[in-house]
């Protein structure tokens, strides 16, 4: 799926594009390999709610915490995961580079400007763990409603959850 540069048509995605694709993927990679737990669902629709966020609803936003989003930030394994892990046989490492990368996407930008070659690596380091574990990755064509590096800053419009959750429903291609 990425090209040696990342530049298959995600270089010109905004961080909402880039953070859409990522979480398709690893929704997709959670109904292919896992983890399916409440700890994973809560910190990917937070992740989700990110393009919905507004000056009104940024602490709120801001304020969430979870032992998953601990550890995607350098913290410990949560217990549920360190179970997953010795059930499944999936290595620690790739979990901490799947969230670690999935969640850098957004939060290493919040509070400085968009650096877009960081953009790219985080997302493609999530895209490629998915692909390696067999999850089909769409093309770039498909994440256009989340804007373009030249809108607002390189974050992309914000996209109301009427239509963000109108978008998440439609089947690709539509």
């Amino acid at each position: 799926m990425m090209d040696e540069a990342g530049l298959d048509g995600y270089d010109r995605l905004a961080v909402n594009g880039h953070l859409v694709a990522a979480l398709e993927a690893s929704e997709k990679l959670c109904s292919t390999i896992g983890p399916n737990l409440p700890v994973v669902t809560d910190l990917l629709e937070h992740l989700w709610s990110w393009v919905s966020v507004d000056e009104s609803s940024f602490s709120l936003w801001h304020d969430f915490d979870s032992p998953l989003l601990q550890f995607a930030l350098g913290g410990d394994l949560p217990v549920d995961l360190a179970e997953f892990c010795d059930e499944s046989g999936t290595d620690v490492s790739v979990l901490r580079s799947w969230f670690s990368s999935l969640v850098e996407i957004v939060y290493a930008h919040l509070f400085a400007a968009v650096i877009q070659q960081e953009v790219i690596e985080a997302s493609s380091a999530v895209l490629e763990i998915a692909e390696s574990f067999g999850v089909r990755i769409h093309p770039a064509e498909r994440y256009r409603l989340f804007g373009s590096v030249d809108d607002r800053g390189g974050w992309g419009p914000r996209i109301g959850a009427a239509e963000l959750a109108e978008w998440r429903s439609a089947p690709p291609g539509e």
